[in-house]
């Protein structure tokens, strides 16, 4: 079997595009309405930092062998 890992991103691509496509109805058979859209934004700006650093957390500190982590250290950059 002949197997073309050039193709991988590509076949990835196409089902996120799909997952997308299937939940698009459902999501716009429940419309927001501009009071609620603004109080989501309102608490996700509210979390921002706290969830940016949780994600820095996770994706770099947490991975030994990030190369992230490494450049942050060589910054002088440590988490906590």
């Amino acid at each position: 079997m002949i197997r073309r890992p050039d193709l991988l991103p590509l076949v990835e691509d196409v089902l996120v595009g799909a997952r997308f496509l299937w939940s698009l109805p459902g999501f716009l058979r429940h419309p927001i309405g501009p009071e609620q859209a603004r109080a989501m934004l309102r608490r996700r700006l509210e979390r921002r930092e706290p969830d940016f650093l949780g994600v820095v957390k996770w994706a770099i500190y947490e991975h030994a062998g990030s190369p992230y982590r490494e450049l942050l250290g060589l910054a002088g950059c440590e988490y906590g």
